[in-house]
């Protein structure tokens, strides 16, 4: 127990560290007090939350904030011994790091990939997450002055109660909208069966193995290519479903055990799944093992049928859609197909579906499509595409018979699906809704054979139209189908146009102008025309032009097609698929004369809200104009003012940011000051947040800018509101950014802004800006760098200004520490300035033990100074005591600061004092083949040495006593002073407690507000060294009183001396 004054009692927030850092004068928790004091790091504290301490019970509902004062059991229960980990048996390749620890009253918790398990001792199984770590600063007299104690902070209580569950959304809560009978097809399959009930696979597998063998004998039919009739095909398949099904109803009809077990497994399955249809698995099991043989005979029997046969019996194979059909109307457009929409945002949409619905009925030739509902759905979801919007299904034109005949036309033209007649036949005759006998069977979507025969009937209609075989006209003549002649002459003129464009053939593309001039010079162009005609993905002549990036091709088709071509088909020319407008196009493709082309359209014809409207509209991935600006900075300049900069696209990428990230751009300075002078513009409030920009990934534009800072004036402007520390999701602040890629201007100027901590540790690894350096020097050292010299030389003119005094001499400093598993210790990677001028900077890795022994030597050659003792300097550090891995970066961060002080504090001795100090060091620490006891010997040699050189010094009585006046003097002045130290030293200790306690309280206060955006993980830190700045002034407190306990005591070491010397003179 100290002697010091108690000063008034401050309560911490937290039970548990008040409990134990703050005890009272009878405290029931005396013994694990004691047992704390005498090794503080062999221990480290399991802390709750404080808000869960005070307002939850344990399991017997006992208040848990009770318990942290009067029940011993339960806090030592939270106290675990850092010794007595043990690695748990993992898998070799195991990538986890999993201990288990003792707590101090002998009950076992696992630590595994920050979550903790309770284990043998705990009546209940608890799981909780770590949430952070720290530490605390004991200073209350219980325990040894500078006491640090290890804390790991968890999100509950080990003894409960567990924490709770989120309550569902109302959204989710909420009634669904869709009809309360929902009729889906289970996606259990019968294979499945098989596979998950060994009796089913007993008793069945054999028979389903001969059924489906190629050596039977009974389906060698459907396994040769020959001519078969396809009502055949289609009898042999029925018989394999009749086959399977008496497989089926022979097992659970069987008089024995395991017909009886196959039975009521069956029972209980359908009891279970009412929709189960068990006829339907046994079809769609049939298909399974025999599709492939119908498939192929099916194709065989169509393939067998000369192309263009006359269309009479809708039984027999007939194969109109051939790839030659397909290669004559590859170019056929939609505005030539009699589709009754003009309205140009109305064909958009209509673009967009047929491109969607393309995609999808595509998929009908993919090799996973092995049944007859797969076949249907794919079918239905082309349709459903082709009527409906999928997000909203009453915008878009109304589609009606005629409309839906030309989209589905355009739909098989363009998907070239092989074999469609095939697939047709299969989906009519190859159904379940063929076998079914009992009417009170499950429904599925595929029964509805109405809507699903209206379906047939437009694909129907879009073969014939497609077929191109002679047809018998009412006076007896035959002729070719003149739509289908149609489609293909449409589809040829738009292939030579395409071609003619692409190709950049000026003059054809005159030519067909020309055409068109004479041809339609005072007349309105048809619908039809092919100046109208846009491609799959919805692009016009002038995307194709844009892509030709040929500005005279381009302003060309913009001149002469001006009487025909509206502004408002330039407005709503988009290429459908990607949602990129005209602009968007060529600020990509990067032509500047038809960029300023395409504006000077805008200007002249649109009003500013038109404007607004067109620039502001986003394409398929959210971008609007705004993001794509950063490839013209005249567009930029002409067309800024119009962009909202806030809106963002699906990566949350603002068009602000988006310019930030244009890193290869030639002014990319310019393009910088720019954008934000425009954003700066815009904003007419007293001050100018930049949050809105922020991405999903947590980073500010101060992240994303690689250089130009001063340009962008976020930090010089100060209307601006920046945190230059801000981190990202990942705990990265930007100056970690700039060392990591090396933005040394960004670097340079960040440093110069006094907001900057330089220390600022990352929340999950505890990395700060030293570690991001040491990793990017040792991807260095492959070469030399000259812009990481740069880097090297900023970041240590940081770290001196930082941790050393304004006229420094000490240029040594501590990068970060690893792990040395050979000598279980410690190795603190140090570097130094070689040259002032050049400011090269060297760094080595030096182990503890050699710091340890400097120490001591540096002590031995000052026995007099204010330094502290051995003990004090290195009791929060002593050799050879296991960390728990989760702190241990947290602990080596702390002991670098350590020791950057006691180099810090170098710089005030006398110069050769210093000179001699930075010898020892190099003699200590970077010589390898240097013992401990050669330096020391060395010191003492030379202080003998120094003795002699000054001879014998005389002193009479008087003089010891003038000494020893000052002496007492001394001590009675430093004790005063010390008082007041140690009084400062608790009150910032406390303080950074009570710090800590008020953040918690404050973000658990806005966590239980609804409706202000607070996820869940926003509040996942419990505690942060960036909301205690009292702790970083109690660092340097408890340094002092340190400093000023070793004066005190050597002081009194001299004065017993004297005393003894009086004694024996007096004698």
């Amino acid at each position: 127990m100290s002697n010091e004054p108690r000063l008034a009692q401050v309560r911490l927030y937290n039970p548990l560290l008040d409990a134990l850092f703050n005890p009272r004068e009878k405290s029931p928790l005396k013994n694990t007090i004691h047992e704390l004091a005498q090794a503080n790091s062999d221990f480290c504290i399991l802390v709750p939350p404080a808000y869960v301490l005070q307002n939850c019970t344990d399991f017997s509902k006992q208040r848990l904030s009770d318990l942290c004062y009067t029940n011993e059991e339960f806090v030592r229960s939270h106290i675990i011994r850092t010794a007595s980990a043990s690695p748990t048996s993992m898998s070799p390749v195991s990538k986890q790091t999993s201990l288990i620890y003792s707590t101090v009253n002998g009950k076992q918790i696992l630590l595994k990939n920050k979550a903790i398990f309770t284990g043998k001792g705990f009546k209940n199984s608890v799981r909780v997450r770590v949430v952070s770590v720290g530490h605390f600063v004991a200073v209350s007299p219980c325990y040894r002055k500078g006491s640090i104690f290890a804390l790991i902070y968890i999100e509950a209580s080990l003894y409960g109660p567990e924490p709770c569950l989120e309550s569902p959304s109302k959204d989710v809560m909420a009634l669904p909208r869709s009809p309360i009978i929902n009729h889906q097809y289970p996606t259990i399959g019968f294979e499945e069966l098989l596979r998950k009930f060994p009796v089913l696979s007993k008793t069945m597998s054999p028979s389903f193995y001969t059924l489906f063998h190629h050596n039977n004998r009974e389906f060698l039919a459907l396994r040769t290519h020959k001519k078969l009739p396809l009502n055949e095909i289609q009898q042999l398949f029925d018989l394999l479903v009749q086959r399977a099904s008496q497989i089926v109803q022979n097992t659970v009809n069987a008089d024995t055990a395991d017909g009886e077990r196959a039975y009521n497994i069956l029972r209980s399955l359908s009891s279970q799944n009412p929709g189960l249809d068990m006829n339907r698995l046994i079809h769609e099991y049939v298909e399974l093992n025999m599709y492939d043989h119908i498939w192929s005979s099916l194709v065989y029997q169509y393939n067998d049928v000369a192309p263009g046969e006359p269309i009479d019996d809708p039984e027999s194979p007939k194969t109109v859609l051939t790839q030659a059909l397909y290669r004559d109307l590859s170019c056929l457009s939609l505005n030539q197909l009699d589709i009754p929409v003009v309205d140009p945002w109305d064909l958009n949409i209509l673009h967009r579906r047929v491109a969607d619905a393309i995609k999808i009925f595509a998929t009908l030739s993919g090799p996973n499509i092995t049944n007859q509902r797969h076949k249907i759905t794919i079918i239905k979801e082309t349709v459903s595409t082709l009527t409906a919007d999928a997000t909203d299904a009453f915008s878009g034109p109304v589609i009606d018979a005629d409309t839906l005949i030309g989209l589905l036309i355009m739909v098989v033209v363009h998907s070239k699906v092989p074999n469609l007649e095939c697939h047709l036949f299969y989906i009519r005759h190859f159904g379940i809704s063929h076998h079914k006998t009992d009417p009170k069977a499950a429904y599925s979507p595929e029964d509805d054979l109405g809507f699903m025969s209206y379906i047939l009937s437009n694909i129907d209609a879009v073969i014939f139209h497609l077929h191109d075989s002679g047809q018998t006209s009412d006076n007896g003549d035959t002729s070719d189908n003149g739509h289908l002649a149609e489609m293909s002459a449409a589809s040829a003129k738009n292939y030579k146009f395409w071609y003619a464009i692409q190709k950049q053939d000026i003059g054809a593309v005159e030519n067909f102008l020309d055409a068109v001039e004479v041809e339609f010079s005072d007349k309105e162009l048809p619908k039809q025309h092919v100046l109208r005609s846009r491609n799959i993905n919805g692009e016009s002549c002038f995307h194709l032009a844009i892509r030709t990036r040929n500005h005279h091709l381009f302003s060309m088709l913009l001149d002469r097609t001006e009487p025909w071509i509206l502004v408002e088909d330039l407005i709503f020319d988009k290429n459908t698929s990607t949602n990129q407008n005209l602009l968007m196009t060529a600020l990509q493709e990067e032509v500047p004369e038809i960029i300023n082309d395409l504006i000077d359209v805008l200007v002249s014809s649109c009003t500013p809200q038109e404007q607004i409207l067109y620039l502001n509209a986003k394409d398929i991935n959210g971008r609007s104009v705004g993001h794509y600006l950063s490839h013209d900075l005249a567009a930029l300049d002409r067309l800024g003012h119009l962009i909202n900069w806030e809106a963002k696209d699906l990566n949350s990428h603002t068009p602000l940011f988006t310019l930030c990230r244009h890193y290869d751009h030639p002014n990319y300075k310019d393009l910088v000051r720019k954008g934000f002078g425009l954003v700066m513009k815009a904003n007419n409030s007293d001050l100018i947040s930049y949050d809105a920009h922020t991405d999903k990934a947590g980073n500010t534009l101060l992240h994303a800018l690689a250089r130009a800072i001063p340009e962008s004036q976020l930090l010089s402007q100060p209307r601006v509101l920046v945190d230059v520390n801000e981190m990202n999701n990942k705990g990265v602040t930007p100056a970690a950014l700039f060392v990591r890629y090396n933005r040394v201007e960004n670097l340079e100027t960040l440093f110069n802004d006094v907001r900057l901590i330089f220390d600022l540790e990352e929340p999950k690894y505890c990395y700060n800006l030293m570690d991001y350096y040491s990793f990017s020097a040792s991807k260095s050292l492959s070469g030399p760098n000259e812009e990481f010299s740069r880097i090297e030389s900023c970041v240590a003119d940081k770290y001196f200004h930082e941790y050393y005094p304004a006229e420094n001499n000490m240029e040594i400093g501590f990068v970060n520490a690893r792990y040395d598993g050979h000598s279980s210790d410690w190795s603190v990677n140090t570097f130094h300035c070689k040259s002032k001028a050049g400011k090269f900077v060297a760094s080595k890795y030096i182990s503890m033990d050699k710091l340890r022994y400097f120490y001591k030597v540096q002590k031995h050659l000052a026995p007099m100074s204010f330094l502290p003792s051995e003990e004090v300097f290195w009791a929060n550090f002593p050799r050879g005591k296991i960390t728990a891995p989760i702190c241990s970066k947290y602990k080596s961060n702390r002991f670098l600061e350590h020791f950057s002080m006691f180099f810090a504090l170098s710089n005030y001795l006398r110069c050769d004092a210093r000179k001699q100090f930075l010898r020892t060091f190099a003699r200590c620490c970077k010589e390898e083949n240097v013992s401990g006891l050669d330096v020391m010997n060395e010191v003492s040699i030379a202080k003998e040495a120094a003795r002699n050189a000054a001879g014998d010094v005389k002193l009479s009585h008087s003089n010891v006593q003038e000494i020893l006046y000052f002496v007492e003097y001394t001590i009675s002045d430093l004790s005063k002073y010390r008082s007041v130290l140690y009084q400062l030293n608790r009150v910032a200790a406390l303080g950074a407690a009570k710090q800590n306690d008020l953040r918690n309280v404050t973000d658990q206060f806005f966590h239980n507000i609804d409706g202000l955006g607070i996820k869940k993980s926003d509040d996942i830190m419990q505690f942060r060294r960036i909301d205690c700045p009292y702790l970083e002034l109690q660092k340097y407190t408890g340094w002092i009183e340190s400093c000023v306990d070793e004066m005190l005591s050597k002081c009194g070491h001299m004065i017993q001396k004297v005393r003894v010397w009086e004694e024996t003179t007096v004698r």
